[in-house]
């Protein structure tokens, strides 16, 4: 019976599929056998490579810091200017060059009606002016040149005190009298010549530039600190006049390696040549005496003392660390 059935089945089976004018075998549904489990295959997706993005920030404008220069100073061109001074008899131009002229009869007045001196670059003081007052140019730092009149007698303490570009002056024959710390801190001025007629300078040209001084016939005396501190003081002619060396005249010229000393010094003061750069040293026949610390300091390697010197001060050779050979003699 059951091979009936299946006969029947295939031929109905026949039938149909004659009647739908046939199936593809791929409108055949294969039925999978109960119970097996459901495979799900995922697809795979190629790797997404990561994408970061960055935050585009605003451009920061790009700063420009300055240097500050120092303001320069406006630069005013001189004019020609001129005046009398309150005593009229005296009076004075100054030229576009800086060129300044004062005349007058007599002493010259303490004061400077011209005003500012900082164009200043050169003084000439005519005939018939006899002094120079206290500070009269003290610290006219541009002047160069200065002409002194032959009927000049006294230069006024610290008349051209820090004068520091002055380089050349003339002291007149008549001159008497410079005042103390005249010539002081004048670093340009290298050499001087005082004529015998002068009398006085005590501390005139204390700290300045000297390299060389002449002092002429006439003169009796330097004054003490006369050249004192004088760093670069290299030559100092003195006359036969001279009979006396004032106290700390030389301290500290320490390149002052050499002096010549005249027979007619009766006196030297205490620590004349203290700390100079004196390498040896004559003692004059006329001095009788060797004054406290005069040779103090200074690089002497040897020294004779004659039978006139009769006493010799406390420190007088104190520090002279180079000293090899001291010879007294007898009497």
């Amino acid at each position: 019976m059951k091979k009936y059935r299946r006969i029947l089945a295939a031929l109905m089976a026949a039938v149909l599929l004659g009647q739908c004018g046939g199936l593809t075998a791929a409108a055949v549904e294969q039925v999978e056998p109960a119970g097996a489990p459901e495979v799900t295959v995922q697809e795979e997706t190629p790797d997404t490579p990561e994408v970061t993005v960055q935050e585009e920030t605003p451009d920061t404008p790009e700063v420009t810091v300055q240097e500050e220069t120092p303001d320069t100073p406006e630069v005013t061109s001189l004019e020609a200017s001129s005046g009398t001074f309150t005593d009229s008899s005296f009076s004075w131009t100054l030229d576009e060059n800086g060129l300044l002229t004062i005349s007058g009869t007599g002493p010259m007045p303490g004061e400077k009606p011209w005003g500012s001196s900082a164009y200043i670059t050169k003084i000439v003081l005519e005939e018939g002016i006899t002094q120079l007052p206290n500070d009269a140019f003290n610290s006219c730092a541009t002047v160069t040149a200065v002409t002194l009149p032959s009927t000049l007698t006294a230069i006024g303490n610290s008349a051209f005190y820090s004068c520091g570009a002055l380089a050349s002056i003339n002291l007149p024959v008549g001159l008497q009298t410079i005042g103390d710390s005249a010539f002081r801190w004048c670093n340009a001025l290298r050499e001087i010549t005082l004529p015998g007629t002068v009398t006085n300078f005590t501390n005139a040209f204390l700290q300045s530039g000297l390299e060389r001084v002449t002092i002429q016939e006439g003169v009796t005396a330097i004054s003490s600190d006369a050249f004192a501190n004088c760093g670069q003081l290299e030559e100092v002619k003195l006359p036969s006049t001279i009979t006396s060396i004032g106290e700390e005249a030389f301290l500290k010229c320490s390149s002052l390696t050499s002096i010549s000393l005249p027979d007619t010094v009766t006196s030297i003061g205490a620590g004349a040549f203290n700390e100079s750069g004196l390498t040896s040293f004559t003692i004059p026949e006329g001095l009788t005496s060797l004054s406290n610390s005069v040779l103090a300091n200074t690089k002497i390697t040897s020294i004779s003392i004659p039978s006139h010197i009769k006493t010799i001060g406390d420190s007088a050779f104190r520090g002279c660390t180079q000293m090899e050979t001291l010879t007294i003699a007898e009497g």
